[in-house]
């Protein structure tokens, strides 16, 4: 490792004495986009909470697509961030090397498909760098069929060491690339529990409104039509002193709009786009609900439980490394519409369920630490 000089001095003796000291680590980290979504997230969060001293942090950004605020964030706490640009496939990964090249890290970390955007520059790099590849979701999902078959070609062709964020996740890699459990680390991503952490409203309800709230891009794997669809078809009584919040972005926000006006729903659903104050919204909030299709690891439901709500959620993926059934929350089915009707209105029906559950779900929130998560990972960049 390359060592720098610092001059400290010696209260004791009076004099000046030299040390050395190793130079930060030099990671790079790479994501096709910096938007709001779980990845972006999770790349944002661990860049910003390593050790400076140890470790240098690059954002690569292989695709070019930037929320401001985002990039803002990581510029604010000193971390650099590359942005490629909108090219071609061919053009991106060209581009990527260059950068890989002309920065020379000790670590490279990708996320979802950036690992195809610097395959050539890895590929050009010393063989003694760490190569790490988070699995953000079930594998084969995100990339189905030949992507997939890229993919494990590239793992194996690189030693890219793969770490998986749930049980679900780390299991569905093991069977895609033939690889033992024990050869994918398991880690967890955290959650900011001084960020998201309850209200007054959470210790004592004063009001009869029950306020349901989703987050989540409104992309067609978070099923937010079915999640509209089980609102609607509440019983009239119960619905009448309920709302449903839906915070994100995405495509199908245009069609989610319309099927709210045609249900004749505008007073009781909101969609509120892309948000950065995600915290007071679901402060403000009394239940979590989602009928998401896939899940890794989902980000927004843990910070949900850090803000004490109980969860009524799909038991798809991760989630089930998260929420315990009957004790943070309700599991339902996934594309079960009544079940998830029925769910919502037995805790709309219960408040004191709801404060139990959300207790409950407070404190599952809190074994989930970032700190933990950026030790492991730490100790990966580290070579141990």
């Amino acid at each position: 490792m390359n060592r720098v000089k610092h001059i400290r001095t010696d209260h004791v003796g009076g004099h000046l004495e030299n040390i050395s000291v190793p130079a930060p680590v030099n990671v790079i980290f790479a994501i096709p986009t910096l938007l709001t979504g779980g990845a972006e997230k999770f790349v944002m969060e661990l860049a910003v909470r390593l050790d400076p001293i140890r470790f240098h942090s690059t954002v690569l950004v292989t695709r070019g697509r930037v929320d401001a605020a985002s990039l803002q964030h990581l510029e604010r706490a000193g971390v650099e961030v590359v942005v490629v640009g909108r090219q071609s496939w061919i053009s991106s990964i060209f581009i990527c090397a260059r950068v890989l090249l002309r920065r020379k890290p000790q670590v490279i970390h990708t996320n979802i498909g950036s690992i195809f955007h610097v395959s050539l520059g890895v590929f050009l790099l010393k063989r003694s760098i760490i190569r790490i590849h988070t699995l953000h979701n079930i594998a084969g999902y995100a990339e189905p069929g030949s992507r997939l078959l890229i993919i494990k070609n590239i793992i194996n062709l690189m030693k890219f060491q793969l770490v998986s964020i749930s049980h679900a996740v780390r299991e569905s890699a093991s069977k895609a690339f033939a690889l033992p459990l024990e050869q994918i680390p398991l880690i967890p991503n955290g959650v900011d529990i001084h960020r998201f952490a309850p209200g007054e409203k959470n210790e004592k309800k004063t009001d009869s409104e029950i306020r349901f709230v989703a987050v989540g891009s409104l992309s067609p794997v978070k099923a937010h039509a079915a999640l509209i669809l089980a609102f609607e078809r509440m019983e009239i009584s119960i619905r009448d002193r309920c709302s449903l919040t839906i915070a994100g972005g995405g495509p199908l926000y245009a069609e989610l709009a319309d099927l709210i006006r045609s249900l004749n729903l505008q007073d009781r659903v909101a969609l509120l786009g892309n948000r950065q104050d995600v915290s007071p919204i679901l402060e403000a909030s009394d239940v979590f609900v989602s009928a998401s299709l896939t899940e890794g690891f989902p980000l927004s439901l843990l910070e949900a439980m850090a803000t004490g709500l109980p969860a009524v959620v799909t038991a798809v993926g991760g989630v089930g490394d998260i929420v315990r059934d009957g004790v943070e929350g309700i599991l339902i089915e996934p594309q079960n519409t009544a079940m998830l009707t029925r769910s919502m209105e037995k805790l709309a029906r219960d408040v004191g369920l709801q404060l139990e559950f959300g207790q409950n779900a407070r404190r599952r929130a809190e074994s989930f630490t970032w700190d933990r998560c950026v030790a492991s990972y730490s100790s990966l960049y580290a070579g141990s």
